[in-house]
């Protein structure tokens, strides 16, 4: 994750964990990176960015990706 001036380091790592928590659900769920993408409605590379703790997800990504584990 990209490092903004306020962010605490907690904060990072609570977006790290959301992510790997996706990219486990994923694996457990046998879902392609690309089928879970569309069932969030989010982008592949979006998702992607996410689970490798690259882009910190909006709330709505988050509120997204969640309804679609359900």
């Amino acid at each position: 994750l990209k490092n903004h001036p306020n962010q605490k380091p907690e904060t990072r790592t609570a977006y790290r964990l959301f992510g790997e928590s996706v990219k486990s659900f994923r694996a457990l769920s046998k879902l392609k990176l690309a089928t879970f993408a569309q069932m969030a409605n989010v982008m592949p590379s979006t998702l992607s960015n996410i689970e490798r703790g690259i882009t910190i997800p909006t709330v709505e990504t988050m509120l997204n990706i969640t309804k679609a584990m359900e």
